[in-house]
């Protein structure tokens, strides 16, 4: 199964215009692919940014960004159930 999440750049502070055609005051000639993807994590710096990185528009706003890149649960690991051999 596949899920779709709006890109980040939806709710930062930065986005110029829309994501029709994307900018932002951090990367003003064009978003990277990989942040419009959420494949790259902007809250973290990237080459070119200019030292800007994500700024959540509101709290909500805050809120998606850490939600979306928040890291999976390990799986748990299955216990062996059966004895272990005498040594």
């Amino acid at each position: 199964m596949t899920t779709l999440a709006m890109p980040i750049c939806a709710v930062c502070a930065r986005l110029i215009g829309d994501l029709a055609d994307p900018k932002c005051t951090a990367l003003p000639l064009r978003i990277p692919s990989g942040i419009l993807s959420n494949e790259k994590d902007h809250r973290q710096p990237f080459a070119g940014d200019n030292g800007k990185q994500v700024s959540p528009r509101d709290p909500e706003a805050a809120e998606y960004a850490e939600l979306i890149f928040k890291p999976w649960p390990s799986p748990k690991r299955r216990r062996d159930r059966r004895p272990h051999p005498p040594s």
